[in-house]
């Protein structure tokens, strides 16, 4: 682990890393023990202004004193015992394991070649929109996708063939009454794209009650961090959405991103103003339009995002030649 990557995992800058390390006479060995511990010391330190040795010191004893429950850990805060302190370790270390989720995900090794599938008949837009609709019928899909309105229907049989079921995804956030804008790989391929998506991407409106809603759902589908071994402190709740602008989970359901706001874009209000009615079946969603997306891709600027720019400005150039 780097000094980039471990002052990304404790949400501070490298420079209060390097001061922290000199202060408290530590070695540069950047683990996630130490970022456990640190995590814990600069909650102590920041909350109740004890001296960062003395907070870093507590917070080797309050991780020995931790039982891996929910229930917060009392430590005496003086000598003669008459001021007790309460951490809650498990809250602090869901924190960081957010973070870890996102530090993974963003520095994951990428996987040379395509993901294997089964073989399809029909154009690759076609195909790609299939996987979507969990449908072997690649005519309707090609007829979908060319007839370019930003109000469709499709009516096809239900996912089978083990791909992400972002139908199913997508019909059970309508039904609950969750407003979010699709944006990432499955809007790009709504509008044509050929690329491969095995996650679906939401932008959500931020308001208490619509997170509630979010929130029971996740937990129906058993929603836990992504790329974190099982069993780690994790809590979901108002507060890990607030203080988390991108959350990168999977789930019963497949793998899910959420998002607070899209960047080029903006909030979820913005997102809204930037999209268009989309409807799969019987469920009727907001995703962003082919000109948003692209603005998303352009403030984004990573590697796959630039190769996936190129592809969605062809089609918009299409789009636009007829």
């Amino acid at each position: 682990m780097t000094l980039a990557h471990f002052a990304r995992l404790l949400g501070v800058s490298p420079k209060w890393v390097l001061n922290t390390m000199r202060a408290l006479d530590l070695p540069p060995q950047y683990t996630p023990a130490l970022a456990r511990r640190l995590s814990i010391a600069r909650a102590v330190h920041d909350g109740v202004g004890m001296p960062l040795p003395a907070a870093f010191a507590m917070a080797r004893d309050a991780l020995a004193a931790w039982d891996g429950e929910r229930l917060p850990v009392t430590m005496m805060g003086t000598s003669t015992d008459d001021v007790a302190l309460t951490v809650d370790v498990y809250r602090l270390l869901s924190a960081m394991n957010v973070r870890l989720a996102d530090l993974r995900e963003s520095f994951a090794p990428k996987v040379r070649g395509r993901p294997p599938r089964a073989r399809w008949r029909g154009d690759s837009t076609s195909r790609c929109f299939a996987i979507i609709c969990g449908s072997l019928r690649t005519r309707d899909c090609a007829n979908w996708m060319r007839c370019g309105r930003s109000r469709a229907r499709y009516d096809g049989p239900p996912h089978q063939h083990g791909y992400p079921m972002f139908e199913s995804m997508l019909a059970a956030l309508v039904a609950h009454d969750i407003r979010f804008v699709l944006i990432g790989g499955v809007a790009a391929t709504i509008h044509g794209s050929a690329r491969f998506t095995n996650d679906i991407d939401l932008c959500y409106y931020t308001a208490p009650d619509n997170v509630d809603r979010l929130i029971a759902l996740l937990t129906e589908w058993q929603a836990y961090l992504r790329g974190i071994e099982p069993g780690l402190p994790f809590v979901l709740d108002r507060r890990t959405f607030r203080t988390t602008p991108v959350l990168t989970l999977t789930s019963t359901m497949g793998a899910i991103d959420l998002l607070d706001q899209v960047p080029g874009v903006g909030t979820y209000r913005e997102a809204l103003t930037g999209s268009e009615a989309v409807r799969i079946g019987t469920t009727e969603f907001r995703a962003l339009t082919l000109d948003a997306l692209i603005a998303s891709k352009r403030a984004v600027r990573r590697k796959k995002d630039v190769e996936h720019l190129i592809e969605l400005e062809a089609i918009r150039a299409l789009r636009e030649l007829g």
